[in-house]
């Protein structure tokens, strides 16, 4: 088991690695895809449920995509992610241990990552939909939430929602036809895409810093003001989003 989380940094780092290499390369082993012409609707579904009273349920799977994008940006930096936990109001924690050699500069990438975590997953979604591999794109999801539940996730209820999110994307994978899972994974890209930018801007419109992730990279680089930092956070966010969704357009 020890030497099993001594894996942590170089598994969540090839499964990143694998994740956008799969989803350049698969398009030349197809043909052309063209976005259905109501994949733009049902990203636009996901927009309104992340603006919405379900905001406060969506909050873990955005909370869970956030973790992880700080583990990922942790690995590729040559630090190592130890756990995380998931808490009933949807907040959540990543323990990451950093090695000396890794600066403040490294240090504030990894703090920067969180926020831009659900754009950037609704980017490689929208990649899956664009060169038509749907269902491959949502096996992928499936097989990278199980493992991040296996390696990472060390409280109860973090295993709870972990273990539901792994459990819905594997009906999903089994179940639905590929114009079905383009339209899911259309709905996600949408809903992913708003809760980061819902999200960053929360941490904008924060009184005092606290431990935010903002906070935390300007702490790491003192020229920065925090809320500098946390508008910059909601500004990535928001091109991220708006460039998932604007490439589904363009592909219709």
């Amino acid at each position: 088991m020890r030497a099993l989380r001594n894996t942590y940094a170089s598994l969540l780092l090839i499964v990143a690695v694998v994740a956008y290499a799969l989803s350049w390369l698969l398009p030349t082993y197809g043909h052309e895809n063209r976005a259905g012409k109501l994949t733009l609707l049902y990203a636009g579904l996901g927009v309104v449920l992340a603006s919405g009273k379900a905001r406060k349920i969506l909050g873990h799977v955005s909370t869970f995509i956030h973790e992880i994008a700080h583990c990922l940006a942790a690995a590729g930096v040559g630090a190592s992610p130890r756990k995380i936990t998931y808490n009933p109001d949807s907040s959540g924690l990543a323990l990451l241990e950093f090695p000396e050699k890794v600066g403040r500069i490294r240090h504030s990438l990894v703090f920067l990552a969180g926020y831009s975590g659900p754009g950037i997953c609704a980017g490689a979604l929208t990649t899956g939909i664009v060169t038509g591999r749907s269902p491959e794109t949502l096996l992928f999801a499936t097989a990278a939430t199980a493992l991040a539940l296996v390696l990472l996730v060390r409280n109860l209820w973090g295993a709870l929602v972990t273990s539901i999110l792994t459990l819905i994307a594997l009906v999903a994978t089994l179940n639905l036809p590929p114009s079905s899972a383009e339209a899911l994974l259309a709905l996600l890209v949408g809903l992913f895409g708003t809760l980061g930018v819902r999200d960053a801007w929360d941490q904008l419109r924060l009184r005092e810093s606290g431990d935010c992730d903002a906070a935390c990279v300007a702490r790491a680089i003192p020229l920065l003001s925090w809320k500098v930092v946390a508008a910059f956070q909601v500004l990535a966010a928001l091109v991220l989003a708006v460039g998932a969704i604007a490439c589904l357009y363009i592909s219709g």
